[in-house]
């Protein structure tokens, strides 16, 4: 008899997966702007949106440690469907228990986040791959995070994992996050050329897919450099 535990981690990912997949279709969204004493916010919120992939993972944050298990066997049986913030809860559940474990989520998050930013048209959404950082803070792993050779030796083999760039998760999550993006929608928005809830399509904010191996070869330079920094440092 399937475990209630695993039956709603199940549910809950198949939903999330259902949202997040986003590749060729259009992408329906509101503009929202909250207001606070010190700030004015303005974002996207959707299906697959920034907004709701960091929503979504903090639901599962909200699940206690009973749930680590289980969550993990499901994020890395789904690893290629999923948006990469998920990687960060995983590596959050691990950091304890398996520090290496921990990292190497950490290092599949850095090298997949970053090539979904750098197949978005806006540049201004590569930003947003360390804030989602700040976004979905790690105290818990700061112990595990500071090991130098521990990072080194998870980037050196994550960047060379043969299906590091295969992920079939869209990269609308990072691309709907770029403030430039953010702010023309938003002035067509006051300017009536559009009406909210609207549309974007995966041509307005997606690169060309025959541009997509140039980006994997300049990642894997990132990393590289990367390596050598903290080699150094």
């Amino acid at each position: 008899m399937i475990s209630k535990f695993v039956f709603f981690i199940a549910v809950l990912f198949g939903f999330f997966l259902q949202l997040d997949y986003a590749y060729a279709e259009p992408n329906k969204i509101r503009i929202t702007i909250e207001k606070t004493a010190n700030s004015t916010n303005i974002g996207l919120t959707g299906e697959g949106t920034y907004q709701d992939i960091i929503r979504n993972v903090r639901t599962f944050r909200n699940l206690d440690s009973s749930f680590d298990k289980i969550f993990l066997e499901q994020v890395n049986k789904e690893q290629l469907s999923l948006a990469p913030p998920y990687f960060l809860e995983a590596a959050r559940r691990s950091c304890k228990s398996n520090p290496k474990a921990a990292v190497d989520w950490l290092s599949l998050y850095t090298i997949r986040s970053r090539y979904d930013a750098f197949r978005c048209i806006d540049k201004s959404a590569r930003g947003n791959v360390q804030l989602t950082l700040l976004a979905l803070q790690m105290p818990e792993c700061k112990s595990a995070f500071s090991d130098k050779q521990l990072m080194i030796d998870s980037l050196a083999k994550t960047i060379k994992r043969k299906d590091i760039f295969s992920s079939n998760a869209s990269a609308w999550w990072i691309c709907s996050s770029a403030p430039s993006l953010i702010q023309k929608e938003l002035k067509r928005l006051q300017t009536g050329e559009i009406f909210s809830p609207s549309i974007i399509y995966e041509k307005e904010w997606l690169m060309p897919e025959e541009e997509w191996e140039g980006f994997q070869q300049e990642i894997s330079n990132l990393i590289e450099k990367t390596i050598q920094s903290v080699k150094e440092d």
